[in-house]
């Protein structure tokens, strides 16, 4: 942990000494977009090889860059290669549904529009998406490929000697802050069964230090929920389960719901030290006080026993005595207008500890569907 802390510190550090980085705060994927941008106009020849990794060749002189057009952040046409899209997302890479979106209408609209047809959708994000082999074709045909942010320093890095003078300089200063925060999304991101969810204070002083702690915490939730969904891939009721990850409130939220016939969803979610028992439904929808009685009624009526803590103690040996406030009413948390909880306070869970959990309350709620 002192090592882990120590490497998060150097890096935060080098990252505050560069300039560029402090640069591209205002608008941290906007930035990245638009570095490339000019690198792809101003520099076609050296961007050609940059690119003719990822896209197909054609028969063409056409050269051109669109930025912000039809929703997509960047779209490159350099002769001799097929259009080219890229999508850069830095901390959190879209869901398939987004991409499917992006592909049906986004990329559509383009097409359609400039007369032409993409050759290849590119993903840019520091963290890796869930996918096999790291391609992923969405429901239209089209073909994602993931970029990370350390490939796409080593392929500019292969062509940045071409650059010179000023211009070199500033590519090359690019090229080292790209790397630093590659560097610190893998020590962030790598999280094992024996790592606490929970980033330690120092870790988190570091993070907020550099201005990161936001991007990072959802990084660090992003990291986690994709642990748990693979080690539930043998769930006789995973089809059904939504792994969720987010940062609200100044902490990483992490969930699984299951979904039931009635389309309510019954499941668990961490945040901070509370371990919450949940239902989320569309009965009594609403935030008016009549509503949300109507719908603690209803789910005290239909899921009275889904809200028991004890599964904890059996399962990983933590005490879950203290009860909430509310609890000790005889009422229930609740997030308006559809999600209705109950909690306990556990400190310092580990990725482990929450596979476990995860695993022992989707199968309890599996027994309301």
């Amino acid at each position: 942990l002192a090592s882990d802390n120590a490497r998060i510190k150097e890096i935060c550090g080098r990252l505050n000494d560069e300039a560029i980085y402090h640069w591209s705060l205002h608008s941290k994927e906007l930035f990245h977009s638009n570095v490339l941008g000019w690198f792809c106009e101003k520099y076609p020849e050296a961007a050609f090889q940059f690119l003719q990794g990822w896209a197909p060749s054609r028969d063409t002189t056409e050269h051109w860059v669109l930025r912000e057009k039809y929703n997509l952040d960047l779209v490159v046409q350099l002769p001799g290669l097929t259009p080219v899209v890229i999508e850069n997302k830095v901390f959190s890479p879209p869901d398939e549904s987004q991409l499917d979106r992006y592909s049906d209408d986004n990329v559509k609209k383009l097409e359609k529009a400039e007369k032409i047809e993409v050759g290849v959708l590119i993903l840019l994000s520091l963290s890796p998406p869930n996918w096999d082999g790291l391609t992923y074709t969405s429901s239209n045909g089209k073909e994602w490929r993931y970029m990370s942010y350390r490939d796409l320093a080593s392929a500019l890095e292969e062509v940045a000697y071409e650059v010179t003078g000023f211009d070199g300089d500033v590519l090359r200063r690019y090229l080292a802050f790209i790397k630093l925060l590659q560097e610190l999304t893998d020590e962030v991101s790598a999280i094992k069964n024996e790592t606490t969810f929970s980033f330690n204070f120092e870790t988190r002083d570091f993070l907020k230090v550099a201005r990161l702690d936001s991007a990072f915490g959802k990084l660090r939730a992003r990291s986690a929920i994709a642990a748990v969904r693979e080690s539930m891939k043998g769930h006789k009721n995973f089809d059904d389960i939504t792994f969720h990850a987010d940062y609200t409130n100044g902490e990483p939220l992490v969930e699984a719901m299951l979904r039931c016939a009635n389309r309510d969803e019954l499941g668990w979610q961490l945040q901070g030290t509370d371990w919450r028992l949940a239902v989320r439904t569309d009965k009594h929808l609403g935030k008016t006080d009549e509503l949300r009685e109507l719908r603690f009624e209803y789910v005290r009526e239909h899921y009275g026993d889904w809200f028991d803590f004890s599964e904890i103690t059996k399962s990983i040996g933590r005490s879950v005595d203290d009860q909430s406030q509310k609890e000790k009413k005889g009422t229930f948390n609740r997030y308006d207008p559809d999600f209705v909880y109950l909690y306990r306070k556990l400190e310092n869970l580990t990725l482990g500890e929450i596979k476990t959990l995860s695993d022992c309350f989707i199968t309890q709620a599996a027994k309301y569907m």
